[in-house]
């Protein structure tokens, strides 16, 4: 028979020594997980602490705000009524908005969500790119542009967000200098807001191009300086440009009421366009936009005129003219069917289309620019 024996396990002798280096050891590694990260030349200090200030903030933007008012809390319009009614007025044919109102309503007020339940629902990727915010101002009042300024702060994610750019189009406004800097100073992580100035007025555009020059993050983004920006507005932009980096993106745009800053949402079946005097106004979709996207998330395509510029760069186009009557102002659609163009004595005629069927396939193609048997 053969006697089997247990196994011996030789422990090596545990002291009081022994005991306290094992311990030290474990002290010194959750210091080294808890400080990882942390070692960073001194120059990223500062933006870093830029970064775990937002973070704090960023996660109770919705329920609260720093200086939270009872007017205009949760997108709530401003009644005015009395003596500040009659300044609103006529104030307005100065700012174009009610400044009373707005002077009134907290820098950080609280929006609400509205955002159809798809787009709440999407997950975005985590690698996304940085973007600069370059907000463009010329004698802006000061609570929308620092409304914008806050808005922005806080809604938007921390690892997305690079910079704020205030570029101050040679602003002759008294608050938005000195007052304004030091504000900035104050409230803002100088890596997250700075102030460039023009030594000069340069107007919209080249301010535009000296913002983007200024910029370091990887996307530009050019906001007025009279908005407020709500929860989850930059993600789906930086989203379609990783995809796409050729893509130029225009966010949705809700509306805010100009003589009581009432905040409300546009839906998702129009989209922006301008009159022929330039003023902005809402377009409904095209039905053959609406039946082309499958969900409330897709995007719009761009406006045909756009979208033929990118397709032919080198081609000279002209959209569609409808008519407006010459003795009674009237308005009528020209309905794709008819092409302007020009009589021997060089007065303004209609071709009609459909007298060309070989013109184009559909009412959709575009057609050349001269209706002539050589084409």
């Amino acid at each position: 028979m053969v006697m089997r024996t247990r196994p011996t396990f030789l422990l090596p002798r545990i002291t009081i020594s022994r005991l306290l280096i094992i311990a030290l050891v474990l002290i010194s590694a959750c210091v080294l997980v808890l400080l990882g990260g942390s070692f960073h030349a001194p120059g990223d200090l500062a933006a870093r602490a830029g970064r775990v200030k937002r973070e704090k903030r960023y996660p109770d933007y919705q329920v609260r705000s720093d200086k939270p008012g009872k007017h205009g809390e949760n997108g709530a319009a401003v009644h005015l009524t009395g003596d500040e009614f009659n300044r609103s007025e006529i104030l307005f044919k100065k700012e174009a908005f009610n400044i009373i109102a707005s002077d009134m309503i907290s820098l950080q007020r609280s929006l609400p969500d509205v955002r159809v339940k798809e787009c709440r629902n999407i997950q975005y990727d985590w690698d996304l790119p940085t973007a600069s915010i370059v907000i463009i101002f010329h004698n802006e009042a000061w609570s929308p542009l620092l409304r914008t300024v806050w808005s922005v702060i806080n809604r938007s994610p921390p690892e997305l967000l690079k910079e704020i750019i205030l570029l101050d189009d040679y602003s002759d406004r008294e608050e938005l200098h000195e007052k304004l800097d030091k504000y900035v100073a104050e409230n803002f992580d100088r890596n997250v807001v700075r102030i460039v100035r023009c030594k000069e007025r340069q107007g919209l555009i080249s301010a535009r191009v000296r913002g983007a020059e200024a910029a370091t993050g990887d996307v530009l983004i050019f906001l007025d300086s009279h908005c407020e920006a709500n929860v989850g507005w930059l993600e789906p932009i930086v989203s379609h440009i990783k995809y796409n980096p050729k893509t130029m993106v225009c966010p949705m745009i809700d509306h805010i009421g100009d003589r009581t800053l009432g905040y409300g949402g546009t839906g998702d079946s129009s989209t922006g366009g301008f009159w022929w005097s330039l003023h902005f106004k809402w377009i409904e979709m095209q039905e053959s936009d609406v039946k082309r996207r499958k969900s409330h998330t897709d995007p719009y395509r761009i406006e045909p005129l756009l979208q033929r510029i990118k397709d032919k760069p080198k081609h000279m186009l002209c959209p569609i003219v409808d008519a407006i009557m010459d003795k009674t102002l009237a308005y009528s659609l020209n309905g794709g069917v008819a092409l302007g163009g020009f009589t021997w004595s060089l007065h303004f005629t209609w071709e009609d289309v459909l007298e060309h069927p070989e013109l184009a396939k559909s009412l959709t193609d575009p057609l050349p620019s001269v209706v002539s048997p050589f084409l």
